[in-house]
């Protein structure tokens, strides 16, 4: 290619990509004016003229394309402060709940380990006693039927 064009073909994609990025249509007009190149130099040489064409059709295929399929694409909406606010509330209330059934589970298992653990206690002292009197030669009747167990 020509310097001279090389040059041009330059400020056309520069013209092309600031058009594109400020979200104007494409056209051989404004690419032209952007470019700060006459209108026939894009017209006179044909691979300028060949690339202006593939970058507009480019632009225009997406939107005819969702036009012919019919589809609407917008935006999600996103939810305002109240909605959000609601949102947590309903997952702060959702992990209160769960955190109370950890809690009633944990005082049921409180429960029966305090149960337990008195049970033991009885039994301790029961036995103590047992050795004591059998120390001393003496063991109680309700003693005898009952075989104390190793402690473990």
């Amino acid at each position: 290619m020509h310097p001279v064009k090389v040059i041009t073909f330059e400020k056309i994609k520069k013209a092309i990509s600031s058009l594109k990025k400020s979200k104007e249509s494409l056209s051989i007009n404004k690419i032209a004016k952007k470019a700060g190149i006459e209108r026939k130099t894009i017209y006179n040489n044909l691979d300028i003229l060949e690339y202006c064409r593939q970058e507009i059709s480019i632009q225009k295929e997406p939107k005819s394309i969702i036009e012919k399929i019919g589809i609407n694409i917008e935006e999600p909406k996103k939810p305002s402060g109240r909605e959000l606010l609601e949102d947590r509330y309903h997952k702060l209330k959702d992990e209160l709940s769960r955190e109370k059934e950890k809690n009633e589970l944990l005082l049921y298992k409180m429960n029966e380990l305090v149960l337990v653990n008195s049970d033991l206690r009885a039994r301790i002292d029961s036995l103590e006693q047992y050795i004591l009197q059998m120390k001393g030669g003496v063991i109680p009747l309700h003693l005898k039927k009952q075989k104390p167990t190793d402690p473990v």
